[in-house]
């Protein structure tokens, strides 16, 4: 079989990958120590205050990792350094969280709140809410104030923020950990008793996701080709970087002169048998996802930075061609697109 004949004879297909929990802690800085101020806003304001909108801006440096991540809970901790203590447990009657992201949030929030809500906006929570009781008296205390969505938020990148409303009867006053240092990665905008505040603190936030690990499994098909077509070599297939697999020639097509990698988004895995081993993929789309290297060479696929990619599994098949035209196909790789 020729060289033209056999660029087009792969593919792709979506399905969802295994997901995993992670977090950070924003600031990154405080995530071992109780932080340098306190802040009641919006879980405990006094009886004389009304917080009826309240937002918390978290910089993008802090969430890298958590770049095209599901994010799945924020969770808050009760402030050690001037008012230590327990706090016992509080049923609120109404909660509503809204994550969205935008650039330049952090000691840059706008008086005007509506401004800092980003196209993104998402209810991640609303409804009742039972905090549990709270421990008061370690260094640091723990992510004990945790609410955990019923709805994910897919983050992107940028500056993330935090918009919390809350109604009805409040708890006796406490105090959360916060931050308010001009230059970290928090900062807050509120509406108190009806005026707009700015201002650099921030509470101290685990923010809980779920990534999705990149993977490469080997398929043979029957007849079973050759296991040539190896993961790759400096990175899987993860959002945003390049993944580079290879064609070992150590047993295989030996006197070959180019490696041809061909990937299809849409379609199914198939196997046909043929002359030049067992096609595992259907035809791609277009010359675009048609990828060639030298022989033993790693290939270089640019994994798009769209996150709307991750968790989308893919199958690719390799194969590689000699001077007179002759052709072989290796095993498929079924990969799927990771965050990490």
């Amino acid at each position: 079989m020729k060289y033209s004949t056999i660029l087009g004879l792969f593919v792709i297909t979506a399905t969802q990958a295994a997901s995993f929990g992670q977090s950070v802690v924003v600031p990154a800085a405080d995530e071992f120590a109780d932080a340098n101020d306190q802040n009641r806003a919006p879980w405990s304001p006094a009886v004389f205050e009304s917080i009826s909108r309240y937002q918390d801006a978290r910089g993008a440096s802090d969430l890298t990792a958590m770049i095209g991540s599901e994010i799945c809970s924020v969770a808050f901790r009760h402030d050690f350094g001037l008012f230590p203590g327990d706090e016992p447990s509080f049923d609120y009657t109404d909660v509503t969280i809204t994550l969205s992201t935008g650039i330049g949030l952090v000691d840059n929030l706008s008086l005007n709140l509506d401004d800092n809500v980003g196209a993104d906006a998402t209810v991640v929570y609303s409804g009742p809410f039972s905090m549990p009781a709270l421990e008061g008296d370690l260094d640091p205390n723990p992510f004990d104030l945790r609410v955990e969505f019923t709805t994910n938020f897919l983050y992107c990148g940028n500056d993330l923020l935090t918009e919390i409303r809350i109604t009805g009867p409040t708890p006796p006053v406490f105090y959360l950990d916060s931050a308010s240092t001009f230059g970290d990665t928090v900062s807050r905008a509120l509406l108190y008793n009806g005026a707009p505040v700015v201002d650099t603190v921030g509470a101290v936030a685990r923010i809980e996701y779920r990534g999705q690990a990149s993977l490469e499994e080997s398929r043979l098909g029957t007849p079973a080709n050759p296991n040539a077509l190896l993961p790759g070599v400096t990175s899987g297939p993860v959002l945003g970087a390049t993944w580079d697999p290879v064609v070992d020639h150590t047993t295989f097509f030996p006197g070959a002169v180019s490696d041809v990698l061909v990937a299809n988004p849409d379609g199914l895995q198939i196997n046909v048998p043929s002359a030049i081993g067992t096609f595992l993929c259907n035809p791609p789309p277009g010359p675009g996802l048609i990828f060639l290297s030298p022989p033993g060479a790693p290939f270089t696929v640019a994994i798009p930075g769209d996150c709307g990619l991750v968790g989308h599994r893919a199958c690719t098949q390799g194969a590689s061609i000699d001077a007179l035209g002759t052709a072989r196909l290796t095993n498929a790789l079924d990969i799927t697109i990771g965050s990490f």
